[in-house]
């Protein structure tokens, strides 16, 4: 949609870095920087849910404890 002239752009586009360039990626490019953004994010769900776990085991022991 326009408005003003200019393209505008979503809350979604700005968070996933939209970009209106329309270069041609390697397929094997492609695919390694996907890997590299899975295992990324793979990495960041493992982290919170470790705190997650380690801070229901500590609500856990403090209640059996009383």
């Amino acid at each position: 949609m326009l408005c003003f002239g200019n393209e505008i752009r979503l809350p979604a586009d700005l968070v996933l870095s939209y970009t209106d360039s329309e270069e041609v990626v390697e397929y094997a490019v492609y695919e390694e920087g996907l890997k590299d953004k899975r295992l990324h994010a793979h990495a960041i769900s493992r982290k919170y849910r470790k705190r997650q776990v380690e801070h229901k085991k500590e609500i856990y022991y403090t209640r059996v404890a009383e």
